[in-house]
């Protein structure tokens, strides 16, 4: 028996043991799961509490010269694994249970894995939580930006890449299922954006924090438009419908353009664009829309044509809800408001049509 196959057994039978009620689950992961450990491999273990009394088990072992870690993770944690808004994806995809207490908790993690798997095979799903890696990519860029130490530059521009390249992943309906160790290996195997690779050698090979940021520039923009570039198709029809909904929402702020372009009030345009360009972002990420460029035509001199380009962008947002068939459904009086029954009679609150 190796010395790892003897640490998963004991702590195994410590737990069913010791801590038979206070632990839902001990879950292996990684690589002594998959296959592929060295002489200086660890076991990944994790354990779900039941019970305060569980957190006792959270410690750290240095054994033979390898760091060992067990350490709780909460249902809500494996929760959030499972809808991809955490990177942690092999915790839940890649598991082997070695403790469970009871069928509850079999089953709750059963189904766990069973989201996990809807959820990796939903386009859509994908793209939103590849999106959201592109976005917490662009903050770790804005922090590489402020460093002038390469140590701290490095360090941002690693976090940058790692979420780049789950955007890559994310976006293909995958994920890495062996880890870091073998990232590069899946990427050059996967549909990734033109010379991400590349992008990313440069980095690990960068000696300033001039370097890192060009480096990294290229891999978020590459990133950034394969993202959306997968995102392009049309929006279904449950899109259309909540489209619909954030373009009446926002129907207001573009009439505020109109306002401040009458009035000539520059610093509430401005500001109103900021938030309205904001909406549109989230109307291209959430539900379909195309992307829209507002403020790349602000104009303080000229808010009168502002706030028609933001107009005829408004009418592109309408002809995107037709077409995904949405209902947008405007009043043209609030006498014709009162008089419809039809938004709150109608299941979920739908507009009739």
């Amino acid at each position: 028996m190796t010395r790892n196959q003897r640490y998963a057994e004991h702590m195994a039978r410590l737990v069913a043991g010791e801590f038979a009620q206070d632990v839902s689950l001990l879950v292996a992961y990684g690589s002594f799961v998959s296959g592929g450990q060295s002489a200086v491999s660890d076991v990944d273990l994790y354990f779900v509490p039941a019970t305060e009394r569980a957190l006792a088990l959270s410690r750290t072992f240095w054994i033979e010269d390898v760091g060992y870690d067990l350490f709780p993770m909460n249902w809500e944690r494996l929760e959030r694994i499972a809808d991809f808004s955490d990177n942690l994806t092999p915790l839940v995809a890649e598991a082997r249970v070695l403790y469970c207490r009871g069928a509850a908790d079999a089953a709750r993690f059963a189904d766990l894995q069973a989201a996990l798997r809807r959820n990796l095979s939903d386009s859509a799903h994908m793209l939103r939580a590849a999106r959201q890696r592109v976005d917490e990519a662009y903050a770790h860029f804005g922090r590489l930006c402020a460093e002038e130490d390469v140590g701290r530059a490095r360090y941002w521009a690693g976090a940058l890449l790692m979420q780049c390249s789950d955007a890559c992943a994310y976006a293909n309906g995958r994920y890495f299922a062996r880890g870091l160790k073998a990232q590069r290996e899946d990427l050059e195997r996967m549909d990734a954006p033109a010379g991400f690779l590349a992008a990313c050698a440069g980095a690990v090979r960068a000696k300033t924090p001039q370097a890192l940021r060009a480096f990294c520039r290229d891999a978020l923009r590459g990133t950034d438009a394969f993202v959306r570039g997968r995102a392009a198709s049309a929006p279904s029809a449950a899109q259309g419908e909540a489209l619909a909904g954030m373009v009446r929402e926002s129907v207001s702020t573009f009439q505020k353009l109109n306002v401040c372009a009458q009035t000539g009030n520059e610093h509430l345009a401005f500001l109103s664009a900021v938030c309205l360009q904001d909406a549109l972002d989230e109307m291209a990420r959430e539900a379909g829309a195309p992307p829209l460029d507002l403020l790349g035509a602000f104009c303080a001199q000229d808010l009168a044509g502002f706030a028609a380009h933001a107009q005829g962008l408004l009418a592109r947002l309408c002809a995107a809800v037709e077409a995904a068939g949405g209902f947008l459904r405007p009043y043209a009086s609030m006498d014709e408001f009162l008089a419809d029954t039809s938004w709150w009679k109608t299941e979920q609150g739908g507009c009739e049509t």
